[in-house]
């Protein structure tokens, strides 16, 4: 499980495992203005979660937490329904596969229940950069306030901690990847 807020370096980390050869599935999102080498998340992986986010009135960039019991209602089954599939795929031709998508910081729970699903060992790396670029870049895109994205921040680093505390992992920093990548990803290896 690829971690993290939106702008927070999660492209540019998974972007470097594919080329390293962990499997990503068939449909990635294009690349954008915002992204032009990509995004590298499966459009399915991303309209799933969007469709589970919308169940409970919520949207990326909302910080309100999600209901208590969302784990259990139906949206999250079908979201399941929809996932289990698609990475058993991913893992067709591939012994790693990643997903990426910034809302799964906020449902690892449901990501956990997947991986039972299809039989993998999960792990996580949650990417770490600093709030105030990130809140800076969520301004430019997205119009949000410093204020609302440095709570955004918060909120999807604090979940992703709390709810991967159980599995390997280990947190990467963006500038430490952008300064030398393979030392990160050796770091990175030897802690999962």
């Amino acid at each position: 499980l690829i971690l993290g807020m939106h702008r927070s370096g999660t492209s540019a980390l998974t972007g470097v495992l594919e080329k390293l050869g962990v499997a990503l599935g068939e449909e990635l999102l294009p690349p954008t203005r915002d992204n032009p080498k990509g995004y590298f998340e499966n459009a399915r992986v991303v309209a799933a979660q969007e469709t589970l986010f919308d169940a409970f009135h919520r949207a990326w960039h909302d910080p309100r937490p999600l209901p208590d019991d969302w784990a259990e209602s139906a949206a999250a089954d079908e979201a399941r329904e929809t996932l289990v599939p698609l990475v058993r795929d991913m893992f067709a031709n591939a012994a790693v596969a990643a997903v990426k998508d910034p809302r799964s910081s906020r449902v690892v729970p449901l990501w956990l229940d997947v991986a039972v699903h299809v039989e993998a060992r999960p792990s996580a790396l949650l990417m770490v950069r600093h709030p105030n670029e990130v809140a800076g870049s969520l301004h430019k895109r997205d119009g949000l306030s410093r204020s609302r994205a440095h709570l955004l921040w918060m909120t999807y680093l604090l979940e992703a901690e709390r709810a991967s505390r159980e599995l390997p992992r280990a947190f990467v920093s963006y500038e430490a990847l952008l300064a030398d990548w393979r030392i990160e990803l050796d770091r990175m290896r030897k802690q999962l």
